[in-house]
């Protein structure tokens, strides 16, 4: 499950039960009867109006002496004449925790009440940010300082004189939802404007078009590299104000010397040479291509052969740019240590720069069990993780200031490092200047990052002490290339999650409200993205069709901390599967269709794990025959998506089984990444905890879902075409037809879609025909050099039984009588003529519209806040018992006839193992659970399975926690 922007918004606005809860649509001025976090009306004896009980605060409290605090005066005024100011300054002056403490204070000695609400763009940083406050000002829990994040809160303690409160953007934007105007907030406080983040990008919106008009709020703009001109311009509105106050705050840090690629090589007197693959090491996160943002503006320089440093800048210039330069960091380290041991420094502490927790984990791996110098890295080097996923174990390991002086500190972390953090002993940060992007909801990707994250990176320095930076690219192309801030998120990404988002908030509808709302952001998405997210809310019932506004389907959508379609598909798991080990197969299969890289990255010669590259068309012949010996060899592929379903629970019972060594060995020998299937498991597990809170899936723990020496494949074929009706609802959009040469055509504009790598659809052992639907995910848009358009790749690929598809797709589907006949149709999909049918499409499309009404129905008991009503309940049952008959039933299709109507001979036919009705196709299916068809139309299953071998009492799920070994 990726980070999603809405959060679960029964956790951040739970009120106690003491306390009298009310619904706020309007904006108030804060009261000491107030509490604006927890929405409650407070009694009147558990505040005093005189502010004499507050305590005076300390006169020399740590953190008066920052830079900061030298602007208080300049900032109260600009307060007092203006609602926005923007506060500029260098990194460690103290901005995040200095000033909503001033304006605090500044507000008690005038007996005056404030409520400050500060965002923080990451988890790590509300959290620290807020510990460090109530550490400065000696409060506790009961204090007016909190912090609210997703799946951690400690609101203020008290608020009847004022109060902070930390949080993610994402928590504001899911507190607004329920609080539309943020009553009893005075003051809000955006820091790290420069970010952009989709969550920013609304929230500034959000002020400029009714927060500043409706309330009384005053907005702060805090950054330390935030392009000033954008933001004056942007808030400076006639309707809103003549113009924006400007606070700067002095930089008075320590010196911190900045070092280049060509600098490391001869401070160290090494370059590594890239023809000898014992000096290469892979630690995963390279990048596709070293060109930067802004190749063009880098000057050619031509290099003098006299100077004493030419070698160095030529090593520079040859140097790899796409790969992690693990030799490079190797040897700073060695030579930082060397340093550190004669002539020790005042702090000593080093902080690393890695795009993603898999590279960290395999650069400490390789420090300290591969390297040459592995017995010193163990002896003089504490390496602290810092990732999102571990932050919670290494937070305090990473504040705590290193008193043993026979070891350095050395974090190695992601650019959640880069912000509102302060490590108080660092001295060195070393800076590969990469960072991971969310390209697509399913996708991240390693990019360059701006110079505005490097100058915060270098900034972690130089706050107590001097330091030096090094950043690993050449100097030229650090100053030309690289862009000052990286493109917006909202310009990059989809729209329809973002959309939903924003529709929650009742600000108004989705045919005009929210295309208007998008043109007044600093910097709008295209108008095709916001039209094609709103088609695709419409398709999915998500927003009514003549008022524009959220239907219970909507509302129910947006309380799922996951994706639209990947909320849809839990919802539909619940519908279509009536047994526990159904639903956990599926749930698993929403879960890792939610994972961005599975595939490991690891096919350089000089990786550490060094996995033998397998092949497409026999990596679905490898079946973990160890475990299911009679299973041997697979003859029959599964579609790719649940091949890797297969893969993950076979993987997840070798875990099991045997432990955690085996099954990480398990995703070696196939190029798959053991620490992705982790995450699988651990959103799994959290997506069935979101159904048995909802009531939509058991909560007794049931049997193994692989009983008996079954094998996975065996368990996923028994579910086969029910998951794949599922699949159709998970995918969306994302379909496609075969046409005659095998290529896959996509999209209105009729763009061929390529298979990836991983995708059988491009060996010779793919079963698909022409006129076939498909449906894909990961699909990655590839501009190749000297093409007019890009190349459009599907990693998986999925053909789907015409039966399924039209049951569980979003697509708009119609159908056209033929002229002369009443018994064959012509199926349109989104406008388009794509198959044939006959009368048993027809009931096909009407219990396509009983699917979706009781999806309609299960969402707006939902929606209503109360458990599913027995009329919702027995509408379910009916509904999935018509739609597993149909989709293991009896011939629905004449498919010959289906071939004929878009153009392709009736021999074709005979290729055809996709569509019930060809009674000589090969199944996709194994063998035992193939339905096997009579002359007489019925049918009956080839084998059974063994008995006591239910789905009911033999498979695994609800929400049954399972800690594997190891």
């Amino acid at each position: 499950m990726t980070e999603s922007t809405r959060e679960d918004i029964s956790a951040t606005t739970s009120s106690p039960a003491s306390e009298e809860s009310e619904p706020v649509n309007t904006w108030q001025p804060p009261s000491p009867s107030f509490d604006p976090w927890r929405g409650a009306r407070r009694s009147h004896r558990r505040h005093d109006k005189s502010f004499r009980h507050l305590p005076a605060p300390p006169k020399n409290r740590a953190g008066a002496d920052l830079p900061a605090y030298r602007v208080k005066e300049k900032l109260i005024e600009a307060l007092n004449a203006r609602n926005v100011v923007l506060v500029t300054g260098a990194t460690g002056s103290g901005k995040t925790t200095q000033i909503p403490q001033m304006i605090l204070d500044d507000a008690r000695s005038k007996g005056k009440v404030v409520n400050i609400a500060v965002t923080q763009p990451r988890q790590v940083a509300a959290i620290s940010v807020a510990q460090r406050v109530r550490t400065e000002r000696k409060w506790d829990t009961t204090g007016p300082v909190g912090y609210s994040v997703r799946n951690n809160t400690s609101l203020p303690g008290s608020v009847e004189s004022g109060s902070i409160l930390y949080c993610t953007e994402g928590t504001l934007l899911a507190r607004m939802s329920e609080n539309t105007l943020l009553s009893g907030v005075s003051h809000l406080i955006l820091d790290e404007v420069h970010e952009r983040t989709k969550e920013m990008d609304v929230l500034l919106t959000l002020v400029k078009t009714s927060l500043l008009k409706d309330t009384g709020i005053k907005v702060i703009l805090m950054s330390a590299t935030a392009n000033v001109r954008q933001f004056m311009s942007y808030f400076g509105h006639k309707l809103i104000q003549k113009e924006v106050n400007l606070v700067a705050i002095p930089d008075t840090n320590y010196e911190v010397k900045d070092y280049y690629l060509e600098d490391v090589f001869q401070i160290l007197d090494w370059a590594p040479d890239d023809k000898d693959e014992d000096e290469f090491v892979d630690i995963g996160d390279s990048m596709r291509s070293e060109r930067m943002p802004c190749e063009e503006k880098i000057p050619e320089t031509k290099l003098d052969r006299n100077a004493d440093d030419y070698w160095a800048k030529a090593a520079a210039e040859e140097f790899d740019l796409t790969v992690l330069p693990t030799r490079v960091m190797e040897e700073l380290l060695l030579y930082i240590e060397a340093q550190e041991s004669y002539h020790p420094s005042e702090g000593g502490a080093v902080l690393i720069f890695l795009p993603g927790l898999g590279s960290i984990n395999k650069f400490i791996h390789y420090l300290t069990e591969v390297s040459s110098e592995q017995a010193l890295f163990k002896r003089r080097f504490n390496f602290i993780p810092l990732h999102s996923k571990t932050a919670e174990q290494y937070t305090n390991d990473v504040f705590k200031v290193n008193t043993d002086r026979r070891k350095i500190k050395c974090v190695i972390g992601t650019n959640i490092a880069e912000t509102s953090l302060t490590v108080p002993d660092l001295t060195y940060v070393i800076d590969c200047c990469k960072q991971k992007v969310k390209t697509t909801p399913t996708r991240l990707e390693v990019c360059w990052t701006g110079r505005s994250n490097c100058i915060q990176r270098r900034g972690r320095a130089g706050r107590t002490h001097e330091g030096l930076c090094f950043h690993l690219v050449p100097k030229a192309r650090f100053k030309y290339g690289l862009a000052m801030n990286p493109d917006p998120e909202m310009t990059r990404m989809p729209m329809i999650d973002i959309a939903l988002n924003l529709l929650t908030l009742g600000r108004g509808d989705a045919l005009k409200w929210l295309p208007s709302f998008c043109k007044a952001m600093p910097d709008p998405p295209k108008q095709e993205a916001v039209r094609l997210a709103v088609s695709q809310l419409l398709s999915v019932g998500a927003v009514d069709k003549i008022s524009g506004l959220l239907t219970e389907l909507g509302r129910t959508l947006s309380r799922f901390p996951v994706g639209v379609y990947t909320a849809l598909g839990l919802i539909a798991s619940s519908i279509l599967f009536d047994s526990a080990g159904g639903i956990y197969i599926s749930v698993s299969l929403c879960a890792l269709l939610e994972m961005e890289d599975i595939e490991a990255n690891t096919q350089r010669p000089g990786d550490i794990d060094n996995p033998k590259k397998v092949d497409p068309a026999s990596l679905h012949r490898m079946g973990c025959r160890e475990l299911w010996p009679a299973e041997g060899q697979i003859s029959t592929p599964l579609p790719d998506q649940l091949d890797l379903l297969r893969f993950y629970l076979e993987w997840e019972q070798v875990w099991f089984e045997r432990g955690v060594r085996s099954a990480k060995e398990y995703c070696k020998r196939r190029g798959l990444k053991h620490s992705s299937f982790e995450r699988v498991w651990q959103d799994r597990n959290a997506m069935l905890d979101i159904l048995c809170d909802r009531g939509l899936a058991a909560t007794e723990p049931a049997a193994d879902f692989v009983p008996g020496g079954r094998s996975p494949f065996s368990a996923i074929g028994e579910h086969m075409y029910t998951l794949e009706c599922v699949l159709a609802v998970l995918c969306g959009p994302n379909y496609g037809q075969v046409s005659m040469k095998r290529k896959v055509a996509i999209d209105v504009d009729h763009k061929t879609l390529n298979c990836g790598s991983w995708s059988l659809m491009g060996t010779a052992n793919a079963r698909v025909v022409p006129g076939q639907m498909v449906l894909y995910t990961h699909r990655l848009d590839v501009w190749p050099p000297n093409q007019p358009a890009p190349r459009c790749i599907a990693k998986l690929i999925c053909p789907i039984n015409t039966v399924t598809f039209i049951l569980g797709t979003s697509a708009e589907l119609t159908y056209k009588h033929r002229e002369g006949s009443m018994i064959f149709v012509d199926i349109f999909v989104d406008g388009r003529k794509a198959f044939g049918g006959n009368l048993r499409t027809q009931e096909l499309l009407r219990l396509r519209k009983h699917f979706q009404q009781a999806m309609g129905g299960l969402a707006k008991d939902l929606a209503d806040g109360g458990d599913v009503l027995d009329p919702t309940k027995d509408l379910i049952r009916r509904t999935r018992s018509r739609v597993t008959r149909a989709i293991k039933g009896e011939q629905l299709l004449d498919y010959e006839t289906e071939l004929e109507i878009v153009g392709f001979p009736k021999d074709a036919a005979s290729h055809a193992g996709l569509i019930y009705g060809n009674h000589n196709a090969p199944s996709r299916g194994p063998s035992n659970t193939r339905p096997k068809h009579r002359d007489d139309g019925s049918h009956e299953k080839k084998k059974s399975p063994p008995s006591g071998h239910t789905a009911k009492n033999n498979h695994r799920g609800g929400n049954a926690k399972y800690r594997p070994r190891g």
